[in-house]
């Protein structure tokens, strides 16, 4: 699941991914509530945000998956030429080098992000 706009640009983007490279994009995690991202935060502190801090709950992030989660393969560098055209982008912390690099970690790009208490 995802926010309503959200969702409109993930399918878009999907079926441009399928086009492109004859295979569905592999989605492993997108909406999570404050009680599963309480529990993913408590299993792992480092690479899990917060509750309350995390865009997957607000519907705005996804985890792919299918070589995108790694980063220089050509599904990875396809998502960075691509995605921006759909509202998608890899921010800067889960880029390499960044503070928690994450290579599968993809939101969807909105103006201002409502609060998520």
């Amino acid at each position: 699941m995802l926010r309503g706009d959200a969702a409109v640009a993930f399918k878009q983007l999907a079926a441009a991914y399928e086009k492109h490279f004859d295979q569905a994009i592999c989605l492993t995690s997108a909406y999570r509530d404050r009680a599963l991202q309480a529990k993913l935060y408590a299993a792992d502190t480092v690479m899990v945000a917060m509750p309350g801090r995390s865009h997957h709950g607000l519907g705005l992030a996804t985890d792919l998956c299918g070589g995108i989660e790694k980063f220089g393969t050509p599904q990875h560098e396809w998502m960075k030429k691509n995605a921006g055209e759909f509202g998608f982008f890899h921010p800067d912390w889960a880029q390499p080098g960044g503070v928690t690099p994450e290579p599968w970690h993809w939101e969807f790009k909105v103006d201002e992000y409502p609060a998520n208490d």
